[in-house]
């Protein structure tokens, strides 16, 4: 009569007859493909918010719209209400649009917070504050309280963080000076 044949343990098979050395090979494979996996996932992101950062300068009307803002920016411009040239509404809306893009793409985890905030933060910043007359009307106009929604808490958590990055940013400038 043939022998039957024991149901095969795992924890027996990974852990029994001095397999722990074979696990915790796995073990340590498994965290470090996991960990490779989650920097390259995150080196991707930033690749991709600096080439969509620079499509900016490459697109004819938001590169226009954008030095038109630094215009208004620089002198203080603040649009009160959606009552304005249909031009000037068509720069707004131009950049607002590619900002909450990019806003909606951070909070989705598709782009990086970051390299958005560096390369970006202020520019953002400043049109959301020189708009800020405009959303507000056009919301009530439109009926669409969410608009910008997302540059809008973009700008918030800016603000609310910029004490820490500040204090960050010289921290690491005394860090650095300190290796070299």
């Amino acid at each position: 009569m043939p022998k039957p044949e024991m149901p095969v343990d795992l924890f027996d098979t990974l852990f029994g007859d001095g397999g722990y050395a074979t696990s915790i090979s796995v073990l340590l494979a498994l965290f470090i493909f996991v960990l490779q996996s989650r920097q390259r996932r995150a080196q991707d992101r930033r690749n991709h918010t600096l080439n969509i950062l620079l499509s900016l300068e490459s697109v004819d009307r938001l590169s226009s719209a954008d030095r038109r803002f630094a215009r208004w920016i620089k002198t203080n411009h603040r649009f009160t209400n959606d009552d304005i040239s249909e031009e000037d509404e068509n720069t707004i809306i131009d950049l607002l649009d590619f900002y909450e893009m990019i806003c909606t793409s951070i909070f989705m985890e598709n782009l990086d917070f970051k390299v958005t905030d560096h390369l970006r933060g202020d520019p953002m910043n400043a049109a959301y504050t020189v708009c800020t007359g405009y959303i507000r009307e056009r919301r009530k106009r439109i009926g669409r309280a969410n608009l910008y929604e997302n540059l809008e808490k973009f700008c918030e958590y800016r603000e609310r963080s910029a004490p820490f990055r500040f204090a960050g940013r010289i921290l690491g400038l005394r860090l650095i000076r300190k290796f070299i």
